[in-house]
């Protein structure tokens, strides 16, 4: 394991935020989409807690194939049936600020994100948590800028003098953070942990990682004209060591670029772009047929251009996008693909209490050279369609929900259907 000083301060942190309050922060897994948890934070509090439990059923927790496909243990044709589970996942977080100024602000934040299943033997493979410690300092200035606007003659005779006003407010933000991912590698049809083909080796532990990193972000608003944001980020990746497998250890850097502007009234116009560098440690890279080379390291460019286009009025939010990514495998290739994303949504608020949510996501994913079992270069379809109600209340918020996703693949191992239906409590202590 890799100890730096950055580690040894985040520790110290954690371990006495953990005294304090034995809760702590979570993060998704890398393959799915982040929960974005919007904090409302009441001025003058040192201490903010977010609980949320979802309790859920899921039709098809190992996402098992459709149909027939290649047994990636066996090399052998495989038909599975689904397995549906019924489960539990806690999100928890805490946030102590020991400096909570007007313009400074200092912030220590733990949480912890677990998914625990209940049913056949094997669901249990599935369960896992995310644990995540942050530490920042952030600053916030806000200035006003008056324009003053040419005044008619008759204004200049009754001494009237029209003024503007307009906030800017400039926000920057540089913390560190330490995580820790498990969750298991399993069989996508039998749920059983993951061996390889040829010895039978135990590699559940392939994707059981921790990491750490920092950030820096920039953010300026004028008013409600036009939002403009900057981050960087670099953090690195420290996978479980697996037998007989080239380890997944990698650094990483981010770079992103946001500008929304305010079209006209109620409606606002957003780009992006977000460009990311991986360079894996020790993990060889792949010759065009996929084989392993000797003597090389894996490395990854992905870069991503979206848009978006929202309206906003008193009852009604809809919001459009589209984002094109890329990732590029520097040696040959192989890893290579596109992809183009577009994203949907739609709420409707019928009072302070009620608001329906009705979301879509669409993606199209295209291989360059990596292939299915029959040779094919693989493509990637994934539709997601979700809706859901939610009731506010001073006690807590509660969120009935179901999704419907699919996904099919060129290689019919990743092929499969899920719904899922939940219904959820959050709370801000």
């Amino acid at each position: 394991m890799k100890y730096n000083l950055l580690k040894s301060i985040m520790y110290v942190i954690l371990s006495f935020t953990l005294f304090n309050s034995s809760l702590i922060q979570a993060q998704e897994d890398e393959d799915v989409v982040e929960k974005k948890r919007i904090k409302k934070k009441k001025k003058g509090k040192q201490i903010v807690a977010d609980v949320q439990l979802d309790l859920g059923y899921s039709s098809n927790v190992f996402k098992t194939p459709e149909g027939t496909y290649l047994d990636p243990e066996t090399g052998l044709d495989n038909i599975s049936k689904k397995t549906s589970a019924t489960f539990v996942n806690p999100d928890l977080s805490i946030e102590w600020l020991p400096l909570n100024k007007k313009r400074h602000k200092v912030s220590i934040e733990a949480a912890y994100d677990g998914m625990f299943y209940s049913g056949d033997t094997n669901v249990s493979n599935s369960n896992g948590y995310d644990t995540r410690a942050d530490l920042f300092y952030e600053f916030s200035l806000k200035r006003k800028r008056i324009k003053v606007r040419k005044l008619s003659s008759k204004d200049q005779f009754k001494k009237i003098r029209k003024r503007k006003k307009r906030k800017n407010t400039h926000n920057l933000k540089i913390g560190g953070y330490l995580r820790q991912h498990k969750f298991n590698y399993i069989h996508r049809g039998t749920g059983g942990l993951r061996v390889t083909r040829l010895n039978q080796l135990e590699e559940e532990n392939r994707y059981v990682y921790g990491e750490n990193g920092y950030y820096f972000k920039y953010n300026w608003k004028l008013k409600k004209m036009f939002n403009l944001g900057a981050e960087v980020n670099f953090f690195s990746k420290d996978y479980e060591e697996v037998a007989n497998f080239g380890s997944y250890d990698r650094d990483v850097s981010v770079w992103k670029l946001k500008f929304d502007y305010r079209i006209y009234k109620r409606w606002k116009l957003g780009f992006g772009k977000k460009m990311i560098s991986k360079n894996y440690l020790s993990h060889k890279a792949n010759s065009v047929t996929g084989a392993s080379v000797t003597g090389t390291l894996r490395k990854y460019l992905e870069d991503e251009s979206s848009v978006k286009i929202s309206f906003k009025a008193k009852k009604i939010r809809v919001k459009f996008g589209y984002k094109y990514f890329t990732r590029d495998d520097t040696y040959a290739s192989y890893w290579s693909y596109a992809q183009n994303k577009y994203t949907s949504d739609f709420i409707y608020i019928f009072n302070k209490k009620y608001r329906v949510n009705l979301e879509h996501v669409q993606s199209n994913r295209q291989y360059m050279l990596e292939t299915n079992p029959d040779g094919a270069i693989r493509d990637r379809t994934n539709t997601s369609t979700g809706l859901s109600l939610k009731k506010s209340n001073s006690w807590g918020d509660v969120r009935l929900a179901v999704n419907d996703s699919n996904q099919v693949d060129k290689d019919p191992y990743y092929t499969y259907k899920k719904q899922l239906y939940s219904l959820s409590y959050s709370k801000e202590f």
